[in-house]
C-alpha cells in the first residue's frame, strides 16, 4: 500500500492504458463510501451526443462501473462520475494506493 497525493491519484487514473482495469474509492455526495470496479479507455454505451457539462470543470472523473454491466444494465446507464475531491484509494494492478 503506498500513500498518494490526490492530485497524483487524478493522474494515475488519466494516465492509464486502454483496457486496464481499476477501482476506485469514494465519498457519495449523501456522505456515503462507494467503490467501483471500472476499465479504462471504453467506449461502451457512448452515443456521441457528449454531455450537458464538462467533467474537468465540475472536477469529476468518468468511470464505467463494471458491476452494473455484469448484471445486465444497459452500458449507457453504467457510467458514473466520482469526484476528485472525495478519491479515498484507488487499486490498479494489485497494488493499493491511499490518497492522503
Amino acid at each position: 500500500m503506498k500513500n498518494i497525493t490526490r492530485n497524483q491519484a487524478v493522474e494515475m487514473i488519466q494516465g492509464l492504458s486502454a483496457g486496464t482495469i481499476y477501482s476506485v474509492t469514494f465519498t457519495k455526495k449523501d456522505g456515503t463510501e462507494r467503490m467501483i470496479n471500472s476499465i479504462k479507455g471504453t467506449g461502451l454505451g457512448i452515443n456521441g451526443n457528449g454531455k450537458r457539462y464538462n467533467d474537468e470543470e465540475k472536477g469529476l472523473i468518468s468511470v464505467l462501473d463494471m458491476q452494473l454491466r455484469a448484471q445486465g444494465v444497459k452500458p449507457e446507464m453504467c457510467w458514473r462520475t466520482v469526484s476528485k475531491d472525495t478519491i479515498k484509494e484507488i487499486k490498479v494492478n494489485k497494488e493499493m494506493f491511499v490518497v492522503c
